[in-house]
């Protein structure tokens, strides 16, 4: 059954949004294919030129295998449509203000790291290049923790094993010495964790 043959099919089609008659024509043909129940939205055209967005709600009814009718309704949900733009459009800002949020701190944190380091370079005792070293290796942490949240799709959470993965090869890296490597092994879990329970750890 094609709705295009359908009486009225033409009428419904001439105020349906342009971009949106085959979509939504297509969904009506697969419901009735499917025998599924019809969720359809579209936008449709006003007479005074006015755009709004309609939810029809069908249920396809046939005789043996032939389609024979579709019972339904429509609603106006131009309101909803609207509300999810909004919200959209809201997280879709707050997302990347957190994003360069995530980023700023942790090129901060990288820079204060990287002092360390040198300072640590030029510490004119042992004791004192290892507390320099010691506090670069906890600043390293907490960028690491902002670089994988920046380069993550979640930015509440923090993978744990990937985590630990990446910073221990960082701080073997920073206490071996040429005479002395470091191996080591993770093992773990898929666990995450938030940004406040990482940090601390």
């Amino acid at each position: 059954m094609d709705p295009k043959t359908t009486p009225g099919f033409d009428a419904w089609s001439a105020v349906v949004f342009p971009d949106d008659r085959e979509p939504a024509a297509k969904r009506i043909r697969d419901a009735i294919d499917s025998g599924k129940d019809l969720i359809n939205d579209y936008r449709i055209v006003m007479p005074g030129g006015e755009i709004r967005w309609i939810r029809s709600i069908g249920r396809t009814f046939y005789r043996g295998s032939a389609p024979v009718r579709m019972i339904g309704l429509c609603i106006d949900i131009t309101q909803q449509k609207r509300s999810d733009e909004i919200i959209a459009q809201s997280l879709a800002e707050k997302e990347a203000l957190l994003r360069e949020i995530h980023h700023r701190v942790k090129n901060n944190l990288q820079t204060v790291s990287s002092l360390l380091a040198m300072a640590g370079m030029s510490a004119g005792n042992r004791e004192a290049a290892d507390l320099l070293r010691d506090a670069e290796s906890r600043v390293h942490a907490m960028a690491l923790i902002h670089s994988q949240l920046y380069s993550s799709r979640r930015l509440d959470r923090i993978d744990v094993k990937g985590n630990i993965t990446e910073l221990t090869g960082r701080l073997s890296s920073i206490y071996a010495s040429p005479s002395q490597k470091i191996a080591y092994t993770v093992e773990g879990d898929d666990v995450s964790l938030t940004i406040h329970q990482a940090i601390p750890c």
